[in-house]
């Protein structure tokens, strides 16, 4: 269940970016694994072209239907092509079944209004309802979110009276012979003849993340009764597993432990009330990504300190922990958000100390001036201006003006948090109690 030992769960990991469009390109804070992806393929515009059957795309998806062989250039006679409780595998609607009343669209995936080489599934749903697709998926990765779109479109036109009786079709993922997730269209209403706006898309409407490796039959079941309209066409279906890969290393975020590469790990950047006491250095498949190589940190090092999921056992519980369900995301997969930063948010709520003191450019301080600089809460000083810099002490650590007066060695007792700005080195200084060092990484001592 936490498979990098960092208390936030896999299933939360992954699902904390949401759900990407299955064709988003790579380097946009997801990996994509594709399960299923079928478009049915193009086919010759030559006249007597063959439709073909499911079982020559590949793909091992088959269906209850009867199989109708279509040929390019041919409309069927009435009564016959793809009737009650039949298909094909084709590319023009009108030319697999003699109805005036169907659509005269082209395929989803090359998107005309007039047919065009691009092929897809059309069903003339049977008089009972009942299962009519199924393809089974296998490479399952458990714990990680299944999601799906596909476009369906109602092939009879809005116009026409048998548009009454509109195809309703239910999802169901099976596995283990138990439905594990569904969810269902609704009626799907038809559009006016020519007009691709008919192809509806559909996606899963929550979450399913499987918990079991185990293969799952993908089956699509007709809801409504056949016979008069209920006629469907089925395109460019996507099954496809995505997990939270926030920093774009190519390392997921529930195996990663800086899943935002700001340098703070996600240990402690979690929901929980984690203190650094509590961080370890952390073994096994797990790294940090790249660019904070020496934060190589979670929660528990060996398999001593975590249940058998891997959740760390901690005790007593921080707030916001638990040993069973771990902690949320927090800031982890938010790089501007740095809780290892030694900064201290502002008090915009409940009781407040007023900023007493201050320096303002803007002519407004004072009880009579905008009450000035105490509306700034919980600071020593204030300082403000809508065109100036605020400008430090400017000293040089150059060695060729070492016996300059602005020589930074010059300060002859400097106390520890004192602050300058080194010209030669191009950065801000503090002086630690030892020696002056550049202020370049915002983060505790």
């Amino acid at each position: 269940m936490d498979s990098d030992n960092d208390g936030i769960l896999d299933t939360v990991e992954n699902s904390g970016c949401g759900v990407p469009s299955p064709d988003l390109a790579a380097g946009n804070g997801y990996i994509i694994t594709k399960l299923f992806n079928e478009n049915f393929g193009t086919q010759s515009l030559a006249n007597g072209t063959k439709s073909v059957q499911l079982a020559a795309l590949g793909t091992g998806a088959t269906t209850t239907y009867t199989y109708h062989e279509a040929t390019t250039g041919t409309t069927p006679t009435a009564g016959t092509g793809v009737i009650n409780g039949s298909y094909s595998v084709f590319n023009n609607i009108r030319q697999t079944g003699n109805y005036a009343f169907w659509q005269t669209i082209g395929d989803h995936t090359n998107g005309g209004a007039t047919p065009t080489a691009g092929r897809m599934l059309l069903i003339n749903a049977d008089v009972a309802p009942g299962e009519f697709y199924r393809k089974r998926l296998t490479n399952i990765k458990p714990r990680i979110p299944i999601n799906i779109s596909f476009w369906v479109m109602n092939l009879v036109n809005s116009s026409a009276t048998k548009n009454n009786l509109k195809p309703n079709v239910t999802i169901n993922f099976i596995q283990g012979g138990s439905v594990v997730y569904t969810f269902n269209t609704g009626d799907i209403v038809g559009a006016p003849s020519g007009d691709v706006s008919a192809w509806r898309n559909f996606k899963n409407p929550t979450s399913f993340i499987p918990t079991s490796a185990a293969d799952i039959d993908f089956v699509l079941v007709n809801n409504t009764l056949g016979g008069t309209g209920n006629d469907l066409a089925l395109d460019d279906i996507t099954i496809y597993q995505s997990v939270c890969d926030t920093d774009n290393d190519g390392i997921p975020d529930y195996l990663d432990l800086d899943s935002d590469n700001d340098g703070c790990t996600d240990a402690f950047e979690g929901a929980a009330d984690i203190t650094t006491a509590q961080l370890v250095t952390a073994g096994g498949i797990v790294t940090v990504g790249t660019g904070s190589t020496a934060l190589n940190q979670n929660l528990c090092a060996s398999s001593a300190c975590v249940n058998t999921e891997g959740v760390p056992q901690l005790s007593p519980l921080p707030t916001g922990y638990s040993n069973t369900t771990g902690q949320g995301t927090g800031s982890s997969q938010d790089a501007t958000i740095n809780p290892c930063v030694c900064y201290n948010d502002p008090q915009l709520s409940g009781t407040a100390l007023d900023t007493n003191h201050g320096i303002t450019l803007l002519k407004r301080a004072g009880a009579d001036n905008g009450n000035w600089p105490m509306i700034r809460k919980g600071a020593h000083t204030a300082l403000e201006s809508n065109s100036k810099g605020f400008v430090i002490t400017r000293m040089t650590s150059d060695p060729a003006q070492s016996g300059a007066a602005n020589y930074i060695t010059k300060i002859s007792n400097p106390q520890e948090g004192m602050m300058v700005y080194d010209t030669f080195a191009r950065c801000l200084k503090l002086y630690d109690g030892t020696a002056w060092s550049c202020f370049n990484t915002a983060t505790c001592p």
